[in-house]
């Protein structure tokens, strides 16, 4: 008799000191519940953005070429450095503030760069636009100080030829350059296609 009044009081003061418990379990989840809500249903598209942001970004590697000496040793044909800007059009938040931005601070015609970004970039939104080819040492300083303020802009380093003779035996040492628009608008070239 004893031991049954001692199990019931154990087990009334047991349902005491636990009856809060499962509201505190189901207070727990609902707490999680609404917290998973927030992050995917609330927040979502901007974690999104981060996540499409820190995707992998493959480029192109450019092959160095040698120097040419002559027969005497005297340098002929260098390679120099080619401080080249792009921009990603994904990665852009606001395009008119970055024309204003690049024509402020580097001088980029905005027509042109209004061009570049028009609808061939946005149909490639995660191809890098070049905008500028060959910056001086100025415009570089300038646009690496100012990165932060230029969503979507990187420097790529490419090398790039220097022919110390200028033309002086073109046909022996060759010569590498990119098709222009008037050749392409010419068609003599028709195998090359335009946004390709």
């Amino acid at each position: 008799m004893r031991n049954q009044a001692f199990e019931q009081a154990s087990v009334e003061v047991l349902r005491k000191r636990l009856g809060p418990l499962p509201f505190l379990v189901v207070a727990v989840f609902v707490v999680l519940l609404l917290r998973l809500w927030f992050l995917q249903i609330f927040q979502g598209p901007s974690y999104r953005v981060q996540s499409e942001n820190n995707r992998i970004r493959l480029q192109d590697v450019a092959p160095f070429r040698g120097m040419l000496f002559d027969r005497n040793g005297e340098l002929l044909v260098d390679n120099r450095p080619s401080f080249d800007a792009y921009v990603i059009p994904e990665e852009i938040s606001d395009r008119e503030e970055l024309i204003r931005s690049l024509h402020v601070l580097i001088g980029l015609d905005p027509k042109n760069l209004e061009e570049k970004l028009g609808k061939e970039a946005q149909k490639y939104a995660f191809r890098p636009v070049l905008l500028k080819k060959n910056l001086s040492r100025e415009e570089l300083a300038v646009v690496e100080c100012n990165l932060f303020n230029l969503p979507g802009v990187m420097i790529q380093i490419k090398p790039q030829r220097y022919y110390l003779y200028k033309e002086l035996a073109a046909h022996l040492i060759g010569y590498l350059g990119e098709v222009s628009e008037t050749q392409l608008a010419s068609g003599s070239y028709p195998t090359i296609s335009r946004g390709t």
